[in-house]
Parts: structure tokens; sequence; C-alpha cells
């Protein structure tokens, strides 16, 4: 094999690495909730205020919120009584993503030059 042949392997790491991330991120009611936390620009943002912006019932976001931080996008603290979330994109999956955004980069410039 070449040195090439190995960097195919690796994007496809790269890619099966950041499925759940996708999966998680490809669901409207996630999307939905995830602008809501992106607006509140890394302020801890609580259920409630996730259910008054979406309109969605309490038990859903709930139910949204826990895929979020299984897959390392979102994650929780305790206030009071309450749980406030935040996007914490996992480091890991930034940098798969960033490696995935050059190799595509990559790809579309070598196309662009055949």
């Amino acid at each position: 094999m070449t040195g090439g042949a190995a960097e195919p392997a690796s994007v496809s790491d790269e890619l099966g690495a950041l499925l759940p991330v996708f999966k998680a991120l490809s669901d409207p009611t996630r999307q939905e909730i995830v602008r809501v936390l992106l607006r509140a620009e890394g302020e801890p943002v609580s259920v409630s205020v996730i259910v008054d912006a979406t309109g969605l019932p309490q038990s859903t976001v709930s139910r949204h919120l826990s895929v979020l931080k299984t897959t390392h996008i979102a994650t929780d603290s305790r206030h009071g009584t309450e749980r406030r979330y935040r996007i914490t994109l996992d480091r890991g999956h930034l940098a798969a993503l960033g490696r995935l955004t050059d190799e595509l980069r990559r790809c579309a410039s070598a196309d662009d030059a055949g």
C-alpha cells in the first residue's frame, strides 16, 4: 500500500467518530434546541427557557437534551433546583470535524484543478 492509501481510512475514522454527532444534529427538534443554546452565547440556559423558546413539551425537550449530552454536544449544570444547559462540543469532535473539513477542501481543490 502507498502512503496515500492510509488517508481514506483516516477520513473514514473521522466520519465514524463524528457519526453520532451528525445523527444527533440531524433531528429537527434537536436543531431547534441547539439554536436556542447557541443564541445564549455560552451562557447556561434552563430547561424552562428552552421550553418557552421552542414551544415544545418539557418531556420532549428533556429527552432531546439527553441525546445532546450523550453525544457531548451539550453539558448541564445544576443551579438550585434546575438544570441549565450549554453547548460544549467535545474538543475531539471539533478536531475531527476540522480534519474532515480540511480533507473535503483538499478533494474539492483537486476536482477543481482536474
